[in-house]
């Protein structure tokens, strides 16, 4: 399995299995990016996707492409060998399509999760064009919290992941930590980091969230706490509830952001049932990007209460920290790296509540002194694009032919 092809390329095909979170506007970033440096830019996707990046960038070509025909809830909500199937079908699919677009480089801006199915399609349809993927989690790593180390379904992804890179192709993560760590799990040198990057906020963002705080009726010493990006179980919406109930009558929260794991019903009864009803504001919407600043720089604290499992890098964060607006983090994911590395705020030990009521506090309460133009500096658009140009002209390495899918098998132990 090769996929070793000519460095400089002239196209690019992204390809994005889900177009939730933050992976939208992570596309719609590269493409802008891309085409402002005279490469073509291709896009396989859901329509949703595909009118969102190609609003921002001029696009050559773009073939809409649904990982499931239905609402994509069931599909998260399907069994894992069901799942494995409606992945491995897309990517069937979408490979074919990025070869009839003649693209040298195919780029899957989300490979979490699709490792297995990436691993078989590219075993079987041997593209002739080069393959990237960006990892924004990484779930499967030993130690994690996410990971089950004797858990089959991790061993096989790491297994695939392993074969995909000695096959040649090319990774790049968020996170300093993670490169050395998915270069020693991997045996191979195909990983590289590119920090996630971030926009310049919008001239009028301090203006619309003086306006927000006045909507909300805010007083001048209330503190406005910031939960964002939707009531995913592992982002802790439960624990933010918890946290207001602890804090003084002045804190206040807002919970903004897509209903997911918990509804607005089970918001309304977990605010009632611990009596901070009339201290919380809700959005339960999708806010679009260039709306949410505004949420942010209304903040007293952004409050990041997220769980163990949460394996990844925080789009919220990067929000956050280029905003200037301080963060109370868990040290879940590589938050911590990034918390500490441009002194955003506090860290504290995930689901502790007493930690992290003095983390709010003490956030709240100390003037920010963070490296906000330093963070701006190092996840700036431009640095962005001129790392993953580099990344896509780099060497990549290649070692000997994968072993079969028998002998791994055989073999119970990482390879």
């Amino acid at each position: 399995m090769s996929i070793h092809q000519p460095l400089i390329p002239d196209s690019v095909t992204i390809i994005d299995p889900l177009d939730s979170g933050h992976h939208t506007p992570y596309a719609i970033w590269m493409a802008r990016e891309l085409v402002a440096r005279g490469l073509q830019v291709n896009l396989i996707g859901s329509a949703r996707f595909i009118e969102a990046v190609s609003a921002e960038a001029e696009i050559s070509r773009s073939q809409v492409l649904s990982i499931y025909d239905g609402p994509i809830e069931q599909y998260h909500r399907s069994r894992v060998w069901k799942k494995e199937g409606y992945n491995f079908r897309f990517l069937r699919r979408a490979l074919k399509i990025a070869a009839d677009f003649g693209s040298e480089t195919i780029h899957l801006v989300y490979l979490d999760y699709f490792l297995p199915s990436a691993f078989l399609n590219v075993l079987l349809s041997r593209p002739r064009a080069r393959l990237f993927g960006t990892l924004h989690w990484t779930y499967f790593l030993p130690g994690s919290a996410a990971s089950r180390w004797k858990n089959g379904r991790n061993l096989l992804h790491i297994w695939s992941l392993r074969r995909l890179l000695r096959g040649g192709m090319q990774l790049q993560v968020h996170s300093h930590s993670f490169k050395p760590l998915l270069r020693e799990l991997s045996g191979s040198d195909n990983v590289t980091h590119i920090p996630y990057p971030i926009e310049e906020p919008p001239a009028d963002v301090q203006a619309r969230a003086r306006e927000l705080r006045a909507g909300l009726q805010l007083q001048p010493d209330q503190r406005l706490i910031l939960l964002f990006g939707g009531t995913r179980q592992d982002k802790g919406a439960d624990l933010a509830l918890r946290l207001l109930a602890r804090l003084p009558e002045r804190y206040r929260l807002m919970i903004a952001g897509p209903a997911q794991h918990f509804k607005a019903d089970d918001i309304e009864r977990m605010a009632r049932e611990a009596g901070v009803q009339d201290r919380l504001y809700t959005n339960l919407n999708f806010i679009p990007h260039g709306e949410a600043e505004s949420y942010f720089a209304a903040s007293d604290v952004v409050l990041l209460p997220y769980r163990p499992v949460f394996s990844g890098q925080s789009g919220v964060l990067s929000v956050a920290a280029t905003l200037g607006v301080p963060v109370a983090a868990s040290d879940s994911g590589t938050m911590r790296e990034t918390v500490e590395a441009y002194q955003l705020g506090e860290v504290f030990p995930c689901e502790d509540l007493d930690a992290m009521q003095a983390a709010v506090e003490r956030v709240v309460s100390q003037p920010y002194q963070g490296l906000t133009e330093q963070f701006r500096r190092d996840h700036s658009l431009e640095q962005f694009a001129d790392q993953i140009v580099r990344h896509y002209r780099a060497e990549p390495e290649l070692r000997p032919p994968v072993q079969g899918v028998a002998h791994a098998a055989k073999h119970r132990h990482l390879p």
